[in-house]
Formats: C-alpha cells, structure tokens, sequence
C-alpha cells in the first residue's frame, strides 16, 4: 500500500502526485501508514494487488482517519476532505468542519465534532446497492441523500439505503435531497425514522422520530 498527496488537485491519481509513504508489510495481513504533518488536500492510497487466497482473489476494507493539532492562527475552521473508492470504507473525521464522501460500497463515516458535510454515496455510486451508516458527532451536520440530479438509494427497496444515526435538528442537522418536499414521506420504525422517495426507502434516522421533510430537508 502506498500513500499519495493529489498535488494538482484533479482528484486522479496521476504521475504528477506526489508519493508520500509506503506501508511495511504485506500479503494477506493488516497494514497501515501513519503520516505526520500532513497537508491539506486530497490524499490516495494505493493497494497493490495481492494473489492470495484459494480463488486467487483476496477482499480488503480501507479506513482512513485524520487529527487536527490545532487550529490556524486566524481562527481558521476548516477541516479534512476524505473521499472513499468502491471498497468498504471507514473515515473518522476532525474536530473540525470535514467533508466526508464514502463512495460506491458500503461505507462507515463518522464527522466527529464540528460541522461536517457526509454523502454515504456519490454522484457516480447513486448509492445503488450500498448500505451506508454515517454518524455526524456534534455540530450542525448536514447528511446527503441526494444531488441536483438524482436521489441516493433507490431501486432496491429496502436493501440499500443510508443510516444516520444520531441527527439532530437542534444542533442544526440538515438532509441535503434531490427533488421537493412532496416526493418524500417518513414513518416510524424502531424507534427512528424511515425516510421515503417516490415510495422507495432512501434513508433511516436510528435516533429519532422528530425528523419534518419541510423544516429538515434542504432541495438542490
């Protein structure tokens, strides 16, 4: 596993990234890197492919996490950028305000403190097949469903959808949704919220039943 910083911003592993650090073992057994001193953007890892396994194939997570010292001396409160690939990924924000985007498989995200902006999913992924669980921490967070093209999460009825598991309209806690407020209707499960589009399950709050399409959903 190697780890790169995206220093033209494009998003792409390319040959103009600059390489940052390689793992020390490898085969079949866990591994990691730890980078000190970090700077803001964009990092990749790369995993080499491993031929492992009876099948040949070998399955594997990738988590990511990141920890602020402190803040800027102008007060600054911006956070880390994390985006997932189509593996199963775990990210744990900073106490800052993070941007955190899991990708197509299913994806664990956790913003910690701060106001952090989670998407279970992409604009690629649709968050077709995918179940999802993002937790926002403290701080006014806002959870997509959706983009101004799409909904997140529909065509498999209740196999893929996005858990949130702790949001908060009084902390500021929004849900970002495509489409107006009339495509949606909630109910109560298991002591949370089912969130529906068009009739198909999109989302589930594990915490509450105070969730209102028309004060908590923000349309793009």
């Amino acid at each position: 596993m190697q780890l790169y910083r995206d220093v033209n911003n494009n998003y792409i592993l390319d040959a103009d990234d600059e390489w940052i650090d390689a793992s020390v073992n490898n085969g079949d057994v866990d591994d990691y890197i730890r980078y000190e001193d970090a700077a803001t953007g964009t990092y990749f890892a790369n995993v080499s492919y491993y031929n492992g396994g009876e099948d040949g194939f070998i399955d594997y997570s990738l988590s990511a996490s990141a920890e602020l010292d402190e803040t800027s001396d102008n007060g600054d409160t911006a956070g880390q950028v994390f985006t997932g690939d189509a593996e199963h990924n775990t990210f744990t924000g900073t106490e800052y305000n993070d941007t955190i985007t899991g990708g197509a498989g299913n994806d664990y995200l956790t913003g910690g403190a701060g106001d952090d902006y989670l998407v279970g999913s992409n604009a690629n992924a649709l968050g077709s097949g995918e179940y999802d669980v993002v937790a926002g921490g403290e701080g006014a967070d806002t959870f997509v469903i959706g983009d101004s093209v799409q909904a997140y999460y529909q065509d498999h009825a209740y196999s893929d959808y996005v858990s949130i598991t702790d949001f908060n309209w009084a902390e500021g806690d929004k849900i970002v949704a495509y489409g107006v407020a009339e495509d949606y209707h909630t109910s109560e499960y298991n002591g949370g919220t089912d969130i529906y589009y068009q009739g198909d399950l999109v989302a589930h709050t594990e915490n509450t039943t105070d969730v209102i399409v028309s004060f908590d959903f923000t349309f793009v």
